[in-house]
């Protein structure tokens, strides 16, 4: 058995693409829209497990970003990419970089308010 994907509504797909693969590094997986006329957009990191995003350009289906404790993601430098997010691409940091075991994280929000954790490892 292995984890394959999970899935989020957003409101936007440029503005979360932007976000994972210009801010985060992550890769263009697969794009398509369904018949129902949903965008769904996936990315992804080298493991396998990717993040569906899904946007229903009529607006039906709410975004609940409060429903998602939130997402993580590997980082090579989390500082680098904190200052990055923020600095240069204009993005909220929830929790600015902070070491803990053998880690370092920080919390920031993507384009519709999901909290994004961001981990290195420090070993």
């Amino acid at each position: 058995m292995e984890f394959i994907h999970t899935a989020i509504r957003v409101s936007d797909v440029e503005a979360s693409k932007r976000f994972y693969i210009d801010g985060l590094g992550l890769e263009a997986k697969r794009e398509f829209t369904g018949d129902d006329g949903v965008r769904n957009f996936y990315v992804g990191g080298h493991e396998g497990a990717q993040i569906q995003f899904k946007s229903d350009p009529d607006g039906e289906a709410e975004i609940r970003p409060e429903g998602v404790d939130h997402l993580a993601i590997s980082v090579e430098n989390v500082d680098r990419t904190v200052s990055q997010l923020a600095s240069e691409m204009g993005y909220t940091v929830v929790q600015d970089p902070t070491d803990m075991d053998e880690i370092r994280f920080a919390y920031v929000e993507d384009p519709d308010g999901y909290r994004v954790e961001l981990i290195q490892s420090q070993e």
